[in-house]
């Protein structure tokens, strides 16, 4: 296909697809469950916790990942059986990133159903899908690498829509005697073995619309010598034994797509050979439409002639870092998986998550969400979507992001907010009436929330008469925003004198000074602040 779907997907659709036969009660299953789960969606448990905890009726739900439990022993495979109690075992995504099970499954509940799971074992006790009783596995995968990979008992059983392989000397499918007499049939099944089909010493089996190809030379694609079994609409045509009866045999070799993929390759024989109906929303191994052509495909899998097809996608609600891809996907009858590339260039770079769409034969409306964009830009998008029929790329589009907002406007600047006032000392004068037989008056000053400079002087006046100066610091003092300090006025001896006689020459006159302070910040702006005190002679 080009591109690896399987670990994106066993993360993305843990849990999504639901079960089809889901009962009142569904157990669920993790590869790695916490301390203490409790088997539900929330809280998913050990594949043999929920398979032993599920009554009759109930469901047991296996989440997406690998699964290996230890054996009973020191190289045992773990056993999961159903202890012939009528399960339904799913696994939760049909198709690419289907659970992978290292064990055996034992089912003998007669209304016991398995699906769509990868089942490894190599083990000798049993096979890795080991049926009796009427139990039913559809959609599976068994292999062994020591024994058959399917095994169904006298007692009976079905496997449809699966692939069973066994390693040389064993088979993919065998039938074996035990207790009990019950039909068996194998429908839509492609073995592949040493001895592809194995027939014990059962009777009553029929394998109908399958593929069983021996994987060597040395062996046969059915050993026949025990038992009866029908064959129907099957390529089994090296053939050992002759306890069997066909019917509409494939006598022209499948050919599959490579070494190991048994998916059927174009122009093979078995296309299209198999009955002219399939059962009603009836899906092969890989979630394809079990019917495609004009009759069933022999074996596992059905084949795709086309690739989906995707309409040219449209961009909506493009924003400064989102933007969300809208278009049609017809999956043309296969299981179909699509993801969205996107980035500054017709290179891409970066892939949105696998999604798959059930099998259909019309338009599915499709929709991704892109976030996390960078803003004013312009991308390039490609939709891609991809089945067991091949895949197609929508024609490189482009889009572009919305621009930034303007900043917000800049803050007001700050305002000087001088402070200007007598300080009081510890038993001083009462405050506006400061004595001036004194060498310095303080004050306190402070230029608000913004930094400035201050300078400060004063002017001594008995009614229009000025009578001199108060010099502050000769270089102007430096205050924080927010900060305040204290500033001093120089009074000489001189001046002191000078008010005092004027004072007492002439009654009821009332002597002042009137304090200037100028403010100046680093930007130039300036405040001035004056103060005017009443002087009480001595």
């Amino acid at each position: 296909m080009g591109r690896s779907l399987g670990l994106t997907l066993l993360v993305a659709l843990a849990f999504v697809v639901a079960p089809a036969g889901a009962s009142a009660k569904s157990y669920y299953a993790t590869p790695s469950p916490e301390p203490g789960a409790s088997c539900t969606a929330e809280s998913p448990c050990a594949l043999s916790t929920a398979i032993s905890t599920a009554a009759d009726g109930e469901t047991v739900v296996i989440g997406a990942g690998t699964y290996s439990e230890p054996g009973a022993y020191p190289g045992a495979d773990p056993v999961y059986a159903d202890a012939a109690k009528d399960l339904t075992i799913e696994g939760a995504v049909i198709g690419v990133g289907r659970p992978v099970v290292n064990g055996v499954f034992l089912l003998t509940g007669p209304g016991t159903r398995l699906s769509d799971v990868a089942i490894h074992s190599s083990w000798f006790e049993y096979s890795a899908l080991d049926l009796g009783n009427g139990a039913h596995a559809d959609r599976v995968v068994a292999s062994s690498g020591a024994i058959d990979g399917c095994r169904i008992a006298s007692s009976g059983g079905t496997v449809t829509n699966s692939l069973c392989s066994g390693t040389s000397p064993s088979s993919g499918l065998s039938t074996q005697l035990r207790t009990g007499s019950g039909s068996i049939n194998v429908r839509n099944a492609t073995m592949i073995g040493k001895y592809a089909y194995y027939s014990g010493p059962v009777s009553g089996t029929t394998v109908s619309d399958s593929i069983a190809k021996r994987s060597t030379g040395l062996g046969a694609d059915a050993n026949m010598n025990t038992g009866t079994t029908a064959l129907v609409r099957t390529y089994a045509l090296h053939q050992e034994g002759t306890a069997l009866s066909e019917e509409s045999p494939l006598t022209e070799e499948p050919t599959f797509r490579e070494a190991g993929d048994f998916r059927v390759a174009a122009g093979s024989p078995s296309i299209d050979f198999g009955s002219t109906a399939a059962e009603p929303g009836e899906l092969d191994l890989n979630g394809n439409l079990r019917k495609i052509g004009t009759k069933v495909d022999l074996g596992a899998y059905e084949f795709v002639p086309d690739p989906p097809s995707v309409s040219t996608p449209t961009v909506t609600g493009a924003t400064t870092t989102s933007a969300t891809v809208n278009a049609t996907i017809n999956p043309n009858s296969g299981r179909t998986y699509y993801y969205l590339e996107y980035g500054s260039t017709t290179a891409y770079g970066t892939t949105t998550p696998t999604v798959a769409i059930p099998a259909a034969t019309a338009p599915t409306a499709v929709q991704v969400d892109l976030s996390g964009l960078p803003a004013d830009a312009t991308l390039h998008y490609r939709l891609v979507a991809t089945s067991d029929g091949g895949t197609t790329a929508a024609t490189d589009g482009i889009f572009e992001t919305a621009p930034p907002p303007p900043p917000p406007p800049p803050a007001p600047p700050k305002k000087l907010a001088p402070i200007l006032r007598l300080a009081q000392g510890k038993g001083g004068p009462p405050k506006g009436q400061p004595l001036l037989d004194r060498s310095a008056i303080k004050f306190s000053t402070g230029c608000g929330p913004i930094a400035c400079d201050v300078r400060i002087v004063g002017t001594v006046k008995i009614g229009a008469k000025t009578f001199g100066t108060l010099p502050g610091p000769k270089t102007p003092s430096h205050w924080q925003a927010g900060k305040q300090g204290a500033m001093k006025l120089r009074v000489s001896s001189k001046l002191q004198q000078s008010v005092r006689k004027h004072l007492e020459a002439n009654a009821g006159a009332r002597a002042k000074i009137i304090v200037t302070a100028t403010y100046v910040t680093a930007a130039g702006a300036t405040a001035t602040r004056k103060l005017t005190i009443a002087v009480r002679p001595v």
